[in-house]
């Protein structure tokens, strides 16, 4: 088991973004944004097909930790 919660604080160093705003999108989780990056290098799969699987199989949604009505990452977005 990987505590995933512990790389948080890198996570957030990492990927500090001001925002100025309230306007917009909510910004993804940077855990979840690491465990797609994972997937990704993993699979050696593009943003389009980790969307996909995502959507498509419950291992990738209990990898992500995402139930069947939470809302997955849009390919798209870039945060």
């Amino acid at each position: 088991m990987i505590p995933w919660s512990e790389f948080r604080p890198l996570l957030n160093q990492v990927y500090h973004q001001s925002k100025n705003t309230n306007a917009g999108r909510k910004s993804t989780d940077v855990v979840l944004k690491f465990k797609m990056l994972i997937s990704q290098e993993l699979y050696n799969i593009s943003d389009a097909k980790l969307e996909y699987h995502v959507h498509d199989r419950l291992s990738f949604m209990r990898f992500l930790n995402l139930g069947l009505k939470d809302k997955v990452p849009d390919a798209t977005i870039p945060n």
